[in-house]
């Protein structure tokens, strides 16, 4: 039975994910296909699933499972990816830098106009631990709800990432490198 899919971020299929489910004490295990499917015979119910891939990290989700709708799960790839959320904030504001990074890294604020000029460093970021700034992206089609980055697994506001707008206007951009590159 179809059971559902596995995807990165792009929506493009995951072979090989390694996924186990679990209700009450039994356990099954499978990988997806080529296709990133993932077939098992299980009974309909809600289920605790387990993904894993090599360069992806893994994951935890509980999920209600419904023979007849296949679950998308989603999948970020060990990368750098990053957002400010708000997208715009005007002279004074705050935005909040959202990044998904399986190593340490750099931020630097740089103003973009005529001339492309670095503002100032902000900072090195790692939280102290293996793989600590991992986001987990929600599963299922996120294009109109965001990803949420920072909303599960930050929840101390001290560990917050707020930048204030700088005084002078302009279109300002996060540069984002990490130890590797």
């Amino acid at each position: 039975m179809l059971l559902g899919y596995v995807s990165d971020e792009r929506y493009l299929a995951l072979p090989g994910v390694f996924v186990e489910f679990e209700r009450d004490d039994a356990v099954w295990r499978t990988q997806s296909t080529a296709s990133g499917a993932i077939r098992l015979d299980i009974a309909d119910g809600p289920v605790s699933v387990m993904l894993a891939k090599q360069g992806f990290g893994s994951k935890i989700v509980e999920v209600e499972m419904k023979g007849d709708t296949p679950y998308q799960f989603r999948f970020l790839k060990d990368d750098i990816l990053g957002y400010m959320w708000p997208k715009a904030v005007r002279s004074g504001g705050s935005a909040e830098f959202r990044v998904h990074s399986d190593e340490a890294f750099k931020a630097e604020l740089w103003r973009y106009g005529i001339l492309k000029e670095r503002v100032r460093l902000i900072g090195w970021y790692d939280e102290h631990g293996p793989r600590a700034t991992v986001q987990i992206t929600p599963d299922g089609d996120y294009s109109r709800t965001g990803v949420a980055w920072n909303e599960k697994g930050y929840t101390n506001p001290h560990h917050k990432q707020f930048l204030t707008a700088p005084q002078r206007s302009g279109l300002y951009y996060l540069h984002l490198t990490t130890q590797s590159g």
